[in-house]
């Protein structure tokens, strides 16, 4: 157990995150852009702002993830927008979002001593947007949105998992990824020998999600902050 604990300590370099739901969460985006859709929609046509905000989140809610404007739009055909204007204005607002509580005061610990990097999907803009609103470029050595390398090198492609290694100077061995959604954040990093957790937050939109297959599994799962830093003692973080 010694000898096993003195070579995890030794070999990790570098420490990895995904953005959304694993350093803030995702849902208070959503919201802070149904915000800035219902002030649009209410300063262009007088409609009360807090009933598009409340429409737009009770679709949300109902499980809707991919066409919510569309019924949005379809409910109330005296809105005379497309459907790409209400997308494009969701994804390019400045957002109201914060980190989870805690995160800040433990990634500035990490950064002391590993190379910190993001390994996110999305629009850029959006994207950067979150990255800005949250204050993360003045943490973190490498921020790679995985769309600058274009949309085939989306996650679970292990291609933005060697990139940011190189970007770091470290070989994927000595990295972990600490993500949220087992769909595809972890198949990358399991294909190059990479260390995985996931922080499943009760909040989160994954919450509930389970890997499809071993391939797709992170190494440990871990549900808070506390057991987060509790578990990454074994790497002597």
């Amino acid at each position: 157990m010694i000898i096993l604990y003195l070579w995890m300590k030794e070999k990790l370099k570098a420490i990895l995150f995904d953005l959304d739901d694993t350093l803030y969460l995702e849902k208070d985006f959503v919201k802070s852009g149904f915000k800035a859709v219902a002030s649009f929609i209410q300063n262009d046509n007088g409609i009360n702002e807090e009933v598009v905000y409340d429409r737009l989140c009770s679709i949300f809610n109902s499980g809707e993830r991919k066409n919510i404007f569309d019924y949005y739009i379809n409910e109330f055909e005296e809105i005379n927008y497309s459907i790409n204007e209400l997308v494009n204005l969701y994804r390019t607002h400045s957002p109201n979002i914060k980190l989870i509580p805690g995160i800040k005061e433990y990634l500035l610990s990490l950064s002391k001593e590993y190379k910190l990097g993001i390994i996110t999907d999305g629009y850029i803009q959006t994207q950067k947007n979150k990255i800005n609103a949250l204050g993360l470029n003045n943490i973190f050595d490498q921020i790679l949105i995985t769309e600058e390398l274009g949309r085939k090198f989306w996650k679970p492609s292990i291609v933005p998992f060697s990139t940011i290694c190189d970007k770091l100077g470290v070989i994927p061995t000595d990295a972990i990824y600490i993500a949220d959604n087992p769909k595809k954040d972890f198949k990358g990093p399991n294909q190059l020998g990479m260390d995985s957790m996931r922080l499943r937050l009760r909040d989160g939109e994954h919450y509930r999600s389970e890997p499809s297959n071993k391939g797709f599994a992170p190494a440990i799962d871990v549900y808070s902050l506390d057991n987060l830093k509790i578990e990454m003692n074994r790497y002597n973080v």
